[in-house]
């Protein structure tokens, strides 16, 4: 019921009841949304993006890759390559290559050569020569021996030469009588020794198949204050079965004839004795004689009379010069009295050495001998040797 205030003005008790209550509490709340549960309308105002998974629709900015699995669609971005497993389709950028297996397609970048299997596409870049096949070498051939100086007298042996003889202990170095102690000669046959047969040889294998050659020899023939010593030296190249110590016999056989003669060969016999018109067909006495020997028979191609003792104390060197060209001409050339070449040879005469010999290889040196009444000390001083068969010693 109404009641009347202090003041005179009526006024009413509160009510309980439902529509005041509302009307009371809407009163005090200018909104017209309540608050008590979300709204399912969000306002238009920006948000943080939502941090459960990643949106399937990345925003048109620069962000950084996924740790996890890698991107089946890369941003246009530079990237730093994937740890794990090489991308299939790598960025246009320079990249490292890979520490595993070799790439197949390498970048052009020039790379080292992999320390393990080689590659099956190697880099553009310089690489080293494979080690299976190395380059050639120049090797030489040897086909000139140059002992122009003479013999060492500190060495033990005649190397390169082979000796052999009927009397032991030659060949053999002696002092030259003139020129330093240093330098020593072969000698094949002392001036005190008789019968007396020895040769110096040397093995050899012909580069050219016509054997041509051209030799030089430096020599003493003498006995101390006689002329009429003996018998001879003589040059020869043969292929007997007996190889390098084949010898022959001593007297006029010069150390390569006689019973137990040197064949095949080939001879430019140096005689100071005449042999009695025998084998070796002496006609004037002191010659030179080119001689073949084949099948144990002895033919005389040319002789020339020559004086080849050089003089009567060993101070004096002779010389000989024999040159066999392709054309199988031979030339002998002789100095008995000094190492200067003469301008025209002793003697020119056609020899053809692939008749006599069968392949390329064969011994070669000087022999020598002395008789029963003849002796001499004869020497090699000095020794030349080419395939050039028009070498200039």
């Amino acid at each position: 019921m109404p009641s009347s205030g202090p003041s005179g003005v009526e006024s009413e008790e509160p009510s309980n009841s439902p529509s005041q209550f509302l009307i009371s509490v809407s009163s005090s709340e200018p909104s017209s949304h309540p608050t008590g549960n979300p709204v399912s309308h969000p306002t238009s105002s920006p948000t943080l993006p939502p941090t459960v998974g990643p949106s399937r629709h990345p925003t048109a900015g620069p962000t950084l890759p996924p740790t996890g699995a890698p991107s089946r669609h890369p941003t246009s971005g530079p990237t730093l390559p994937p740890t794990g497993a090489p991308s299939r389709h790598p960025t246009p950028g320079p990249t490292l290559p890979p520490t595993g297996a070799p790439s197949r397609r390498p970048t052009p970048v020039p790379t080292l050569p992999p320390t393990g299997a080689p590659s099956r596409h190697p880099t553009p870049g310089p690489t080293l020569p494979p080690t299976r096949h190395p380059t050639p070498q120049p090797t030489l051939q040897p086909t000139r021996l140059d002992l122009s100086q003479g013999f060492a007298c500190a060495s033990t042996s005649i190397y390169p030469f082979t000796s052999n003889s009927t009397v032991s202990g030659y060949p053999k170095l002696v002092p030259m009588t003139t020129g330093t102690s240093s330098q020593c000669v072969i000698r094949l046959t002392p001036e005190n020794q008789i019968d007396m047969a020895s040769s110096a040889m040397l093995s050899y294998t012909f580069a050219n198949a016509n054997k041509a050659f051209s030799v030089s020899f430096g020599y003493r023939i003498y006995r101390a204050g006689n002329s009429d010593g003996g018998e001879g030296m003589a040059f020869v190249i043969h292929q007997d079965p007996r190889g390098i110590k084949a010898l022959g016999g001593a007297g006029g056989s010069l150390g390569f004839h006689g019973p137990q003669a040197i064949n095949p060969g080939f001879i430019v016999e140096l005689d100071t004795q005449p042999s009695g018109g025998k084998e070796l067909m002496d006609q004037g006495g002191r010659n030179i004689h080119i001689l073949v020997r084949k099948n144990q028979v002895l033919t005389e191609i040319s002789e020339t009379q020559n004086y080849m003792r050089t003089d009567t104390d060993g101070l004096a060197t002779g010389r000989v010069w024999i040159h066999y060209c392709s054309t199988q001409t031979l030339r002998i050339y002789l100095n008995n009295t000094g190492t200067a070449k003469p301008a025209a040879p002793v003697t020119t005469t056609q020899v053809n050495l692939n008749d006599l010999f069968v392949g390329q290889s064969v011994y070669l040196g000087l022999t020598a001998s002395t008789s029963s009444q003849k002796t001499d000390n004869q020497d090699m001083t000095t020794w030349q040797f080419s395939e050039d068969c028009n070498a200039t010693f």
